[in-house]
């Protein structure tokens, strides 16, 4: 839990440390490139530094119908079998 939200800057604080939110949509499908775009930017020694913490939470809801017929309309479809 944070002791402060600062609005202006979107950062947490708490006692000792400073936090923020990075939202993004789960990587189901991504590319090689894709997954290599991620490590590199968590790979750059100013976004994580030495003692720092990084938590991924995966927050799953039951009504999800809305977003999966999103993305199954924009999937390109399979070719079918000649």
């Amino acid at each position: 839990p944070y002791t402060i939200y600062d609005p202006k800057t979107k950062l947490f604080f708490n006692d000792g440390s400073t936090g923020f939110v990075l939202k993004g949509s789960p990587l189901v499908g991504a590319s090689l490139s894709d997954q290599n775009q991620l490590a590199q930017f968590l790979d750059q020694p100013h976004v994580l530094p030495e003692g720092c913490s990084l938590q991924f939470l995966l927050i799953a809801k039951p009504s999800i119908d809305v977003q999966m017929e999103w993305w199954m309309s924009v999937r390109v479809p399979a070719p079918t079998p000649s």
